[in-house]
């Protein structure tokens, strides 16, 4: 096969590459640098302008793993949903599509003596007005001056919250936190749950959601229904909240990230195109 061959073959393929054809693999994001896969969107519309600013960033506040280099800013209260998250490559994943979604990551927020909106982290709609209706994930949100509590959250298209499962973790402020968590859409006879986990890095728990100070925690939330939403990212952001004071702030910062995701076709292309390159070095060898 010369190079002219190999190369028709690879362009063909990516010519009928869908995200669903290629199917859904774990990604990794340890912004060393900034990624081109995600985007911003902030709230200019105030009158000042109040937007949060959490976005790539050069420090390494969360202690990630891999050294500078991180998400992070402040959060603000305001009228407009924000999110910074990876809008490229997880249209296709959906709530009720039979996708397994697992991600992992490290995050860290300081409340520093004033109460801080609340925020997300997981998958989501960018379609949605309130991140927590269209959401897969937890929330993060200040409990007094000084602490901040996580809590699992799943909704279906501005239904109900499930709670089954559902815990309060309060921490304080500074703390570092490692989480994990998988849906499986086929577990709890068909109806999906979500297994979480949270180990403490750094801090203190005040409350592991028994009233007890584990630095191990664990639950699963047992879902009335799969969700029927098709997310088109993966990130940070936060819940519209229009009527608390615009300006309450705090910190978040967040690394190591893993997540599943579906890359779009240009990647695959360029995956085909580095196969294409081995096979016609294997050629040239024969």
């Amino acid at each position: 096969m010369n190079t002219l061959r190999i190369t028709a073959v690879v362009v063909t393929c990516a010519a009928f590459l869908t995200p669903a054809t290629f199917g859904a693999v774990l990604l990794t994001e340890n912004f060393d640098s900034a990624p081109s896969d995600w985007t911003a969107r902030y709230d200019t519309s105030g009158a000042p302008p109040n937007p949060s600013t959490v976005g790539f960033s050069n420090t390494n506040n969360a202690n990630g793993t891999s050294g500078a280099g991180e998400a992070g800013g402040e959060v603000r209260n305001n009228n407009t949903f924000e999110y910074y998250a990876d809008t490229t490559n997880i249209s296709g994943l959906s709530g009720n599509g039979g996708d397994v979604l697992t991600t992992s990551g490290r995050f860290r927020v300081d409340v520093d003596n004033v109460v801080v909106p609340e925020s997300f982290i997981g998958y989501f709609d960018t379609s949605s007005t309130d991140i927590r209706d269209d959401g897969l994930g937890f929330s993060i949100k200040d409990e007094t001056s000084m602490t901040w509590r996580i809590r699992p959250e799943a909704r279906d298209n501005n239904s109900q919250l499930d709670t089954a499962g559902q815990i309060t973790i309060e921490l304080s402020s500074g703390s570092v936190v490692d989480w994990s968590f998988t849906y499986d859409p086929s577990a709890n006879s068909g109806n999906g749950s979500i297994d979480y986990n949270f180990t403490l890095v750094s801090g203190s728990v005040l409350d592991d959601g028994s009233g007890g100070t584990s630095t191990n925690i664990n639950t699963t939330m047992t879902l009335s229904a799969n969700p029927d939403v098709d997310y088109d990212a993966y990130g940070w952001g936060t819940r519209t909240r229009g009527s608390d004071v615009p300006a309450e702030l705090g910190d978040i910062y967040f690394d190591d990230l893993t997540y599943t995701a579906i890359p779009e076709p240009s990647q695959v292309a360029l995956l085909l195109s580095g196969l294409g390159v081995l096979a016609l070095r294997r050629v040239r060898r024969k």
